[in-house]
């Protein structure tokens, strides 16, 4: 009897193990197994994958897209780190600087044959179709088209005396260094208490003043005086100026010193008809302090939006219209405050802020809300 260590003594086969044979190199029956197999799996994540994992929606994408070039940009702690990567690869491959502010606002319109999603941006610096290869990976699966428009910088809308004033005429804070823009329209509360219906940063100082402030009309940039006041304030929505927290709306309330001073509806438009949601290319009209009465178009809806506040910080506001006018501009500094109508005389929104050919308005049904208040 043969000792030691072998096929019936205990090695590392373990008692009754054969030698452990080294594996040689694949045959080419092995290789072409193996490609048809991982060839298989391919295609069957393909076919499967769609029903387990649909493709975003558009507005999936356009929320995304919002969330790193809007929010991406800027060093805050409510912003993930996910998000400020992303824009930094975009920026990177869209030379932009990181720290200048390029993309200002992101939202949905009704491109040729597919949906499309609008980007602002302040500078001619790259060309469409660099845009679209630098958000690719983002947009692909939803097969959207995407469009930028060059606004130039975005800034607040912000414009004699008359007695009984109405909407779209001059109003401001009450201060020689106040805001001036324009009157929304009388509202009231469920009480038929009715009030000046404006924005927070035409007469409340962009969170500034405190309740019961003189209210101007007209506004001081219009050569206002305390012996103009035509109320004070009232209510406003804050705003919050960190650029990254959404707003939905800039609006503020004041009091009437007399109910008398302010009739209801828009000055040469008319009463205001209730309110209504538009739909995209539809035409609208506002009468405002500093253009007057101006028709434009629904361009796109569901922006987000950095306005900057000088001295204050920017608000980013969320869910707002972008309107457009093919021969000038539909609103301009001074504006600010006024309301949009439809076709109908119906209210669709409140100018907030504007850009060259174009104007940012906040619908008008958050701002009613807001107050508890109706058109009168």
């Amino acid at each position: 009897m043969v000792g030691g260590v072998g096929a019936g003594g205990k090695g590392p086969g373990g008692s009754g193990s054969r030698p452990q044979r080294e594996p040689g190199p694949p045959s080419s029956f092995d290789l072409m197994l193996r490609s048809v197999y991982y060839r298989l799996r391919h295609l069957a994540e393909q076919f499967f994958g769609r029903n387990r994992y649909p493709n975003p929606s558009v507005d999936t994408v356009r929320r995304m897209l919002s969330a790193i070039l809007l929010r991406g940009a800027q060093e805050h702690p409510a912003v993930p780190f996910s998000w400020r990567r992303s824009y930094s690869e975009v920026a990177e491959r869209l030379n932009v600087p990181l720290g200048m502010r390029q993309f200002i606002g992101v939202g949905l319109s009704d491109g040729p044959g597919r949906p499309e999603i609008i980007i602002l941006v302040v500078e001619d610096r790259f060309s469409n179709r660099s845009l679209e290869g630098a958000l690719e990976r983002f947009t692909k699966k939803a097969r959207v088209q995407v469009t930028q428009i060059v606004t130039g910088p975005v800034r607040p809308a912000s414009a004699l005396r008359s007695r009984p004033a109405q909407g779209g005429d001059s109003v401001g804070l009450g201060s020689l260094s106040g805001e001036t823009g324009s009157i929304g329209a009388v509202v009231a509360d469920a009480d038929d208490h009715a009030y000046l219906l404006s924005c927070n940063h035409v007469i409340a100082g962009v969170n500034g003043a405190t309740r019961g402030a003189p209210v101007w009309q007209p506004g001081p940039l219009d050569g206002g005086l305390p012996g103009d006041t035509i109320g004070v304030l009232f209510e406003f929505c804050p705003i919050t100026l960190d650029g990254v927290t959404p707003n939905r709306i800039d609006a503020a309330l004041a009091d009437l010193v007399d109910v008398a001073d302010c009739q209801p509806g828009i000055r040469q438009l008319g009463p205001i008809r209730g309110t209504a949601v538009p739909r995209l290319r539809a035409t609208v009209r506002k009468c405002g302090w500093a253009t007057d009465v101006t028709d434009g178009v629904i361009r796109g809806r569901k922006f987000e939006c950095l306005i900057p506040f000088e001295g204050k910080g920017d608000a980013l506001f969320q869910d707002v219209y972008l309107i457009s006018k093919s021969d000038g501009k539909f609103a301009d500094r001074g504006d600010s405050g006024s309301i949009v109508i439809d076709a109908n005389n119906k209210a669709i929104g409140m100018v907030t802020g504007v850009m060259q050919r174009y104007a940012l308005v906040a619908p008008i049904d958050p701002i009613l809300d807001y107050f508890g208040v109706a058109f009168v």
